[in-house]
C-alpha cells in the first residue's frame, strides 16, 4: 500500500459516512458518522504491507499492566500496537487531526512517554474479543525499545505552533516521536467531489511515512 493509496482509503470512508447505512428516503444523515476507527485499521494495513517482519498489529486493543510501586492494575488503550518476534516494539496514537485539542500535542507526547518507559521490558495483558469472558488474560512482552509515536493524518484545523512543533518532539521526549500525513487539504474536504480530487489536492509528507517505516526496521 502507497501513501496515497491510504489516503484513498480514508477519502472514501469519508464520502461514505456522509450518507446513511440503511438506504431510504425518509432517513437523513447530519453530521458524517466517524472515520477513525477505519482509519487505523487502514494505517494498519499501510504498515503490514510495508514491513514483512510485522507479526501482528493489535488495533484499540486494551492492555492492562500492573503498577511495581502499588501493584495497582491500569489499562491503556492504544490505537494501534505492532508486534515483532513475540514483542511489542511499537505504539501508535493515530488522529486524524488536531482540532479537537490544538495545544494539547505536548501533553499527550508526556503522557506516552512516561507509559511507555514504565512498561519497557515488562508484559502487558489481553482478553481477545473472540475469547470467551472465563478465559484467562493472554501477556505479551514489550521490547525495551518500545516507542509510543502520534500520528496525525492532516495539518488541517490545526495552529502553526503546533505544527512547528512536531520536529523537537523527538528530542525533548526518550521513547515518544510526532509524524504528520499530510498538509494542504483536508481529507474530509467537501468542496471536491470526487475521492480522486481530494487525494490528488493532498500534500502528502512521503519522508513521515518513511521515517515511521524506518524506525520500525
Amino acid at each position: 500500500m502507497l501513501p496515497q493509496e491510504f489516503f484513498t482509503k480514508i477519502v472514501e470512508e469519508y464520502h461514505l459516512a456522509r450518507c446513511p447505512v440503511l438506504a431510504s428516503q425518509k432517513i437523513v444523515r447530519g453530521r458524517s458518522r466517524s472515520v477513525s476507527a477505519l482509519a487505523e485499521e487502514a494505517f494498519a494495513g499501510f504498515l503490514v504491507d510495508n514491513d514483512q517482519s510485522i507479526q501482528q498489529i493489535f488495533v484499540d486493543q486494551p492492555f492492562t499492566t500492573a503498577s511495581p510501586v502499588d501493584g495497582k492494575k491500569r489499562t491503556t488503550y492504544p490505537d494501534l500496537a505492532v508486534v515483532k518476534s513475540d514483542e511489542i516494539v511499537a505504539l501508535f496514537d493515530f488522529k486524524m487531526d488536531m482540532g479537537w485539542n490544538r495545544n494539547g500535542l505536548d501533553e499527550i507526547c508526556k503522557k506516552h512517554n512516561q507509559f511507555v518507559l514504565g512498561v519497557r521490558g515488562m508484559q502487558l495483558s489481553y482478553s481477545p474479543k473472540s475469547a470467551p469472558k472465563s478465559d484467562k488474560p493472554i501477556s505479551v512482552n514489550v521490547s525495551r525499545g518500545c516507542t509510543y509515536d502520534i500520528i496525525i493524518a492532516t495539518s488541517m484545523n490545526w495552529n502553526k505552533a503546533g505544527v512547528n512543533q512536531l520536529t523537537s518532539i523527538s528530542e525533548v521526549y526518550d521513547a515518544v516521536s510526532a509524524y504528520l500525513l499530510s498538509e494542504g487539504t483536508h481529507p474530509n474536504d467537501r468542496d471536491f467531489k470526487k475521492v480522486e480530487d481530494v487525494v490528488a489536492s493532498l500534500k502528502i509528507r512521503h519522508n513521515d511515512f518513511e521515517q515511521i517505516l524506518s524506525k520500525m526496521r
